[in-house]
């Protein structure tokens, strides 16, 4: 069983590694486009000016960074699942003398391992640049507020997925009209800090998404065999 986990996990890092490095080099020059965009508002402006913007009015001048873990997971998520789909590997994976459930958890893992590791780089970079101009108190409530976008990203990745894999319709609309109701919220947001308290709610609805992966894949295999 090791041995087609480790298959699984490697066979996933060849299909993704090159859509992976275009990936991480586009948030990488996205994220890098925010933080210069930043430096230049100190250019233009007074730094007292600045620092009352965005201190003392909580405002955002990087909130178009909260778009992109969300088109991250989504894009990512389709590049991975697709082709499986499409091309009916995933139902031939779900003939082998393996548990179906972990299969298919191998998969999401191998996916939701490649986002945090790119995730996680946008954040600490966002942050270490961020830090060069503000202060600690600042960046720290900056790093649970964009924190809390990426985890989203990565709940987006698990959404896709699981429509993805569902092989019935209203299943598939019924969860995105759902959790898409769940995700809106998040940018209602403006100012700095109104978000942290939603880390643990979004946390918990990436186990939701986990399981519901479950019963899609209960779904499509039931589907396989009546096929």
């Amino acid at each position: 069983m090791k041995n087609a986990v480790r298959g699984i996990f490697y066979k996933e890092w060849i299909k993704l590694r090159f859509f992976y490095a275009f990936l991480f080099l586009f948030n990488f020059l996205f994220v890098l486009w925010i933080n210069l965009d930043i430096y230049t508002l100190f250019r233009l402006d007074h730094g007292e000016i600045v620092w009352y913007r965005l201190i003392g009015l909580k405002q955002m001048p990087y909130q178009a960074l909260i778009f992109l873990p969300m088109i991250s997971g989504f894009v990512f998520a389709f590049w991975q699942f697709l082709p499986e789909m499409r091309e009916e590997r995933l139902r031939l994976a779900l003939h082998l003398p393996y548990n179906n459930v972990l299969l298919v958890y191998c998969h999401l893992f191998s996916g939701i391992f490649l986002l945090f590791v790119l995730f996680l780089f946008d954040v600490l970079f966002f942050c270490g640049m961020l830090s060069h101009r503000l202060p600690f108190e600042y960046c720290q409530t900056a790093f649970l507020t964009v924190a809390l976008w990426f985890i989203a990203g990565i709940n987006g990745y698990l959404i896709c997925s699981v429509i993805l894999i569902e092989p019935q319709k209203y299943m598939r609309i019924y969860y995105l009209m759902v959790f898409s109701a769940l995700l809106i919220p998040l940018y209602s947001f403006r100012q700095l800090g109104q978000t942290v308290e939603l880390l643990p709610v979004y946390m918990g609805m990436a186990v939701v998404l986990l399981i519901c992966a479950v019963l899609s894949i209960y779904h499509y295999r039931l589907r396989s065999v009546q096929a």
